[in-house]
């Protein structure tokens, strides 16, 4: 669709939004504007996901009434049938942070108090999605396929209660230090996807 075409759409998608007006919108930010086409889409997928639901559960359990236990243990739920959900809709990690946790138990650096969430890990990762830099780790807390970005280092963050609200020192793959503040963490331990570090 062409960019002009975009402003009818944004402009029914966020109704009253003085930002996409005709005064306004020829001077948006190009990425801006590429930002806001992509939560509509997203806002989109969200409200087809959501009608779906109830016939996918109607298909869910019909398919567990005709299941074998002995061929199919596992029983068939909702989100098998949803044409419209998405890893957000999921619990499962981001395959990159799977890979990156794999990698890092074959080479043994893989820390025993992230263990608790490795299998999750396992099951998302793929041997050809291996990060450019698997984590960022530090005695109590751990950063998977960390990225830089203007933000700071963007990774899933498993961290321990005694890192919380503190700079701890990280190492990466390749021994370099950094110096880098750990968020609150509210538990004994946690696993947090696409979370910054600074």
């Amino acid at each position: 669709m062409p960019f002009e075409e975009w402003f009818w759409e944004l402009k029914r998608g966020f109704p009253g939004d003085s930002d996409f007006s005709l005064e306004n919108y020829a001077d948006l930010p190009y990425n801006f504007v590429i930002k806001s086409i992509k939560a509509l889409q997203a806002i989109k997928r969200k409200e087809l996901f959501n009608y779906e639901i109830p016939i996918a559960n109607i298909a869910a359990m019909q398919a567990n009434f005709k299941r074998d236990p002995k061929k199919n243990k596992k029983a068939y739920t909702y989100k098998d049938f949803c044409f419209f959900s998405s890893r957000e809709d999921s619990d499962a990690p981001a395959v990159r942070y799977g890979s990156a946790a794999v990698q890092l138990a074959i080479q043994g650096r893989f820390p025993h108090w992230g263990l608790f969430v490795f299998s999750d890990l396992k099951k998302a990762s793929n041997p050809n999605v291996i990060p450019e830099m698997l984590a960022l780790v530090a005695e109590d807390a751990m950063l998977l396929a960390p990225i830089k970005t203007e933000y700071g280092w963007l990774g899933f963050l498993i961290a321990m209660e005694s890192a919380s609200d503190s700079v701890r020192t990280f190492v990466d793959d390749n021994g370099n230090e950094y110096s880098l503040s750990v968020p609150v963490i509210e538990t004994k331990i946690v696993a947090r996807e696409d979370t910054y570090l600074n």
